[in-house]
């Protein structure tokens, strides 16, 4: 029998201890204790991102192996946003929730009106296995316990979850889970490796009720339940109307109503826009740069919290790109300028070259090459896939009605900033919902609505756009900034 060690783990004023055997991954002893890691990667080495205090030296956690007594700092908890908490002592109570693959919303009701509603909004356990969909299912193929690890990592925290907003007193009638295709099929313990592969058909497209739980009905693979609750809020099918619904996220969903024809498609932006995998990307909290202006040819920025810049969001890294497409610091082929190709005072916060360029923005917060390149490749992928779906209705952008954009990061961003860096196109009305996957889910918890879905998926022309040549085209032109 191998020497266990004892590992012990400081987190804020908490303090704990751990027990673990000679050659083990320390990344693999905190993430089965239920510590949450920041690891976008899903801990195969590549993002640093979980480079952690171990013996007093800031090391990658998922390359550390255990060989002694090891002392461990980890930074505080991850901030969860709390709206409200009526006490629901001893009442009946529906809960609304949104599995996203970055977070968990969940809405507590009182279905007699009597008392407000509650929210909570928290992030995804699961990030510890991977920020995206696909290092996830990568995980739940390592070994036999990876899928039900999965499905107890998120159906603990949903439950805990409502815990909180109810106090653990009230009674629980009935739940709707809204989420991508992955996510539900993880929230049921079913393997999602078909979606990861072609013809990316899924085990299950639910739409079904058991015990209590009702899993929204998707669509396909990549068009997940949280796209059909988000078309059911926003009335997506009228036959008067051409609407386009965006929801940007690691996995870009798009839905086109052509005056009551549906149709739909989805594309793989990764975690740029959710910061997860820049330079100084950081989740919108304290101290997360959100905005960035030009004022008198100088770039201002503001952060969450009005706090000291620790990183930089979504909706900031949007902004800081198109501020600096309009200070030229960077060219239509996406280049970033070097220190001696910048003019005038701005030069001076330019470092590197080449791949190796930067440019600071407030402190020690940057935006590198590498950042703008893959904000590049994802803006591309959302823009070619609203146009892919527009061609094959034969419409074209000016022509549309409304263009509603989905999700937190849709009502955080600029919207000027988004049509500068050719994100989505310039629309007289666009509209952003916030998160209409929870606001649908809520409208499901009437039962009449669900069939009424389940008809709006079935409804809805799939398009998948690895076959797509104008997708393969649209991607290629929608590259470079205009």
């Amino acid at each position: 029998m191998s020497k266990r060690y004892v590992i012990t783990v400081k987190r804020g004023s908490e303090e704990f201890l751990l027990y673990a055997g000679n050659g083990t991954r320390l990344y693999d002893v905190l993430r089965a204790s239920g510590f949450e890691i920041n690891a976008p990667c899903g801990g195969n080495g590549r993002c640093g991102k979980c480079m952690t205090e171990i013996n007093g030296v800031m090391t990658k956690l998922c390359t550390f192996t255990v060989s002694g007594d090891h002392l461990v700092k980890l930074g505080a908890k991850d901030e969860s946003e709390l709206k409200s908490k009526p006490d629901y002592g001893g009442r009946i109570v529906d809960a609304a929730v949104d599995i996203g693959t970055t977070t968990v919303a969940i809405k507590v009701i009182d279905p007699s009106g009597e008392l407000p509603p509650s929210e909570l909004v928290m992030r995804n356990r699961q990030r510890s296995f991977g920020d995206d969909v696909i290092s996830r299912i990568t995980y739940s193929e390592t070994e036999e316990s990876a899928l039900s690890t999965l499905r107890d990592t998120i159906r603990n925290q949903v439950r805990e979850m409502i815990a909180e907003l109810t106090g653990d007193k009230a009674t629980l009638r009935h739940t709707v889970i809204a989420g991508n295709t992955i996510m539900s099929s993880f929230y049921e313990g079913i393997s999602a490796s078909s979606i990861a592969r072609a013809p990316f058909i899924p085990e299950s497209l639910f739409g079904y009720e058991w015990e209590g739980e009702y899993i929204a009905r998707c669509v396909a693979g990549y068009v997940g339940g949280d796209i059909t609750c988000g078309a059911f809020y926003c009335g997506l099918g009228r036959k008067d109307k051409i609407e386009l619904l965006v929801d940007i996220g690691t996995n870009g969903e798009i839905v086109l109503c052509d005056r009551g024809r549906l149709m739909c498609c989805a594309c793989a932006a990764g975690p740029a826009f959710e910061a997860a995998t820049l330079s100084c990307g950081m989740y919108a909290g304290e101290g997360a740069i959100k905005s960035v202006k030009v004022t008198k040819g100088k770039m201002e920025t503001e952060t969450i919290g009005n706090a000291s810049p620790k990183g930089i969001c979504g909706s900031g890294i949007i902004d800081a790109v198109a501020c600096m497409l309009d200070l030229g610091l960077i060219d239509e082929t996406g280049r970033l300028l070097e220190r001696e190709e910048i003019e005038g005072e701005l030069s001076q916060y330019a470092r590197g070259e080449g791949n190796d360029a930067v440019f600071f923005l407030s402190g020690d917060v940057y935006v590198s090459a590498r950042d703008i390149r893959e904000i590049q490749l994802a803006k591309a992928a959302i823009a070619a896939g609203i146009q892919t779906l527009l061609y094959k209705a034969g419409r074209t952008a000016d022509e549309l009605d409304t263009l509603y954009l989905a999700g937190g990061f849709g009502a955080a961003v600029n919207l000027e900033s988004a049509v500068r860096i050719g994100l989505i196109p310039e629309c007289g009305n666009t509209v952003p919902t916030g998160n209409s996957s929870l606001k649908g889910a809520e409208m499901l918890l009437n039962e009449d609505n669900r069939e009424k879905t389940r008809f709006l998926a079935e409804s809805m022309e799939y398009t998948e756009l690895s076959h797509s040549r104008e997708f393969m085209d649209y991607y290629v032109d929608n590259m470079e900034f205009i």
